[in-house]
């Protein structure tokens, strides 16, 4: 199975339930494969990944993750985490496991972000509308705090978030990397149910040619039809976004030595080299050769 089910038929609106002992909530996740469809909810969301890889969608944006991956994503932004086609196997023994937390932006009351000392948290919140992948020194940090929080309890707990909320607020711009290109609401059902269509399908043939007439010819509309409403929707041609899934699927390939560089284009759903260079080095500001030998490190 290679990614045919990453997205349901719509956007899913997660009804999270509320605890009694806590103003936020806490999971620690074990699966064999992560199963939540593509999904949106109005609680901020911190996710970290601690054991399993795939990819993830968070917006329009379309990327790998591992372990040690860390997330924040805003109220009502589409995502989902895909396990590799390895953990969907009938015999796999991997797991996929996770530590996230979420909470209301008004958990602490309407007006608490709207004070003078929480300005520079009010500002991380804000931008994680498009999703922010935290990295560096801050994403250290903020692990710690994570891993620390299901043992502590009461006020603890709530001070070690706040805690966690100005470690991010107090980053280097550069290690708060935004994820999709524009902020993107699953609010619309009609449309949702069209683009996830539209997603699934390119899901299930990245490695096979699409054309565009496909796409059309699934939705019942004319092509420039369909490329409006996607480009609406995405603030992505239909071009560029199934590049980057290639090239995310690309990108794990690149991690088996055993494979050559043209091996893995054409796997990856790229009908020639020079095209896959060029995209790739798009994509990910470097070619297929140097992305292998920085992961190999």
């Amino acid at each position: 199975m290679i990614l045919t089910d990453w997205i349901c038929m719509k956007a899913l609106l997660e009804k999270l339930a509320p605890t009694a002992d806590s103003s936020f909530k806490l999971y620690e996740f074990r699966y064999p494969y992560y199963p939540t469809p593509w999904h949106f909810h109005p609680e901020y969301e911190l996710v970290l990944i601690t054991k399993s890889y795939g990819q993830r969608i968070v917006g329009n944006h379309v990327g790998d993750f591992t372990e040690g991956d860390l997330v924040l994503i805003g109220p009502n932004l589409p995502h989902v985490y895909r396990n590799a086609p390895e953990y969907l196997e009938p015999n796999s023994t991997l797991l996929a496991e996770s530590i996230v937390v979420h909470f209301l932006p008004d958990f602490l009351g309407v007006n608490f972000w709207n004070s003078i000392e929480m300005a520079p948290v009010r500002t991380i919140l804000h931008r994680s509308a498009v999703g922010l992948q935290i990295t560096g020194a801050v994403r250290e940090r903020v692990v710690a705090v994570l891993v620390a929080l299901s043992s502590v309890k009461g006020m603890r707990r709530l001070l070690a978030l706040l805690d966690l909320l100005m470690q991010l607020a107090e980053a280097p711009e550069s290690e708060l990397v935004p994820l999709s290109t524009e902020p993107i609401e699953g609010s619309n059902p009609g449309e949702d149910e069209k683009l996830n269509r539209v997603l699934t399908y390119i899901a299930q043939h990245y490695q096979q040619p699409i054309t565009l007439t496909e796409l059309a010819d699934l939705l019942s509309m004319s092509i420039p039809s369909v490329c409006r409403f996607f480009k609406k929707r995405t603030r992505k041609s239909i071009v560029q976004f199934t590049n980057e899934v290639r090239v995310s699927h690309a990108c794990r390939l690149l991690l088996d030595s055993s494979r050559g560089i043209a091996q893995v284009a054409y796997e990856s759903g790229f009908n020639n080299i020079s095209n896959f260079n060029r995209q790739f080095r798009e994509i990910k500001s470097m070619s297929p050769q140097g992305f292998r030998k920085v992961v190999g490190k």
